[in-house]
């Protein structure tokens, strides 16, 4: 039996309007179009991440607002770039760029107030 090559998962996320969250990852974040898409479960691949899946369920807070605690994260070559296109896009960050040993970044927040987090390399990290 051949080892499954498939991307591990990585971020599950439980939304309740599956259609809006897809969407909005899909053409705001431009994620390539998704592996798998059904009605109740969508799987998008994340390069040099894995595999993002989004479930739909009817146990999360209708405007619950952001979520704390958890933000997936997503490599970008240039972060400023990044900011000013979602800037553009009117979504604005939560907080500001925060750096960490070799790395920026900074979190904004989805239709359902799910946590994600855009970085770039800086250096090598520290400590």
């Amino acid at each position: 039996m051949e080892a499954d090559s498939r991307l591990p998962y990585t971020v599950l996320l439980q939304v309740r309007d599956l259609l809006t969250v897809k969407t909005f990852y899909q053409h705001t974040l431009k994620l390539e179009k998704p592996i798998v898409d059904s009605s109740f479960w969508v799987e998008f691949a994340v390069p040099n991440v894995g595999v993002l899946v989004l479930q739909q369920t009817n146990i999360v807070a209708e405007n619950g607002g952001p979520r704390h605690g958890i933000s997936w994260l997503l490599p970008v070559e240039n972060l400023e770039a990044k900011l000013d296109e979602m800037n553009g896009l009117g979504i604005l960050p939560l907080r500001p760029p925060i750096e960490i040993p070799g790395r920026r970044s900074i979190t904004f927040s989805d239709p359902e107030g799910n946590l994600f987090t855009f970085y770039s390399q800086t250096g090598e990290p520290t400590g």
